[in-house]
């Protein structure tokens, strides 16, 4: 499970509900908390480690932490704190890799207004550390969530999100909702004369029994369901009608191209949600 949750704080109302959300799963799961603030490069070498500039950028960071560790409604919670120099994404991969099981950031930082930002979707790309998303206003209850949606295409990706999923749910007491989606844009089913919807059904449902099993192995409340539509539509219509806190899927599907940094799937699912996303490469 996760010991160690890491959370980049940049100073954006997101990173902010982040912090929020790793605090709850945090109580939940009784992980420990490492937060981190990225000092950007400067344009010109200032001079060294002791250059004000630098060494303002520095405070900074260390004032940003401050604020949100200290605005955490869990007084109890010890957390860590870093304050790096470099380039924010390979920074928090980094550190992730070493001292991290999960990493919880917001969708976007402080210079884009919605939608994902270069930061995060640089972290889903290269981390192989499991991601929260959290976009802004976005929360998790104290206790953890109580239902987690979990979408699967039967990707590599897919399953390790669904894997990190279950593991999360049997440690938090939650329920687990299973689904997948028989996406009705493919070209192949658009061919009447031949069976094409109810096989990509009945392989759906193998994809989602394995899912099943796994959960009630572990004594887990789950339900299971495979249906036709637009994949990315149909997941976040799914996550509103059965209230789930967290959507657990890959970031990369079975059709995605070796040079898309994210699955047309995962990318829409993010863009249109105002709940956190798990996911995994």
């Amino acid at each position: 499970m996760f010991s160690t949750i890491l959370v980049p704080v940049d100073g954006s109302s997101a990173s902010a509900d982040a912090f929020e959300c790793a605090v709850s799963l945090a109580h939940a799961t009784g992980a420990a908390v490492r937060a981190m603030f990225v000092v950007e490069p400067f344009e010109y070498d200032l001079g060294g480690e002791d250059d004000p500039t630098r060494s303002a950028a520095r405070q900074r960071g260390r004032e940003t932490l401050s604020a949100v560790v200290e605005s955490a409604t869990d007084t109890d919670l010890t957390v860590d704190r870093d304050v790096r120099e470099g380039v924010p994404y390979r920074e928090i991969v980094t550190l992730a890799r070493t001292t991290a099981d999960l990493i919880v950031m917001g969708t976007h930082g402080p210079t884009a207004k919605q939608g994902l930002g270069s930061t995060t979707r640089r972290v889903l790309d290269t981390a192989d550390t499991p991601v929260l998303t959290v976009p802004a206003d976005a929360s998790i209850p104290d206790d953890g969530p109580d239902r987690i949606l979990v979408a699967t295409d039967g990707s590599e990706s897919a399953s390790r999100t669904a894997d990190h999923a279950l593991e999360l749910v049997a440690n938090v007491g939650s329920a687990v909702d299973v689904l997948h989606v028989v996406d009705e844009t493919n070209p192949a089913l658009n061919d009447s004369s031949l069976p094409m919807v109810e096989l990509a059904r009945e392989g759906g449902h193998d994809l989602v029994e394995p899912i099943r099993t796994a959960a009630r192995g572990r004594d887990l409340s789950v339900t299971t369901a495979v249906t036709c539509g637009v994949p990315g539509r149909v997941i976040h219509s799914r996550a509103n009608d059965i209230g789930a806190e967290i959507i657990a899927i890959g970031t990369h599907g079975c059709t995605t191209s070796a040079d898309q940094l994210l699955g047309g799937t995962a990318m829409r699912v993010l863009r249109q949600t105002d709940r956190p996303v798990l996911l995994c490469r």
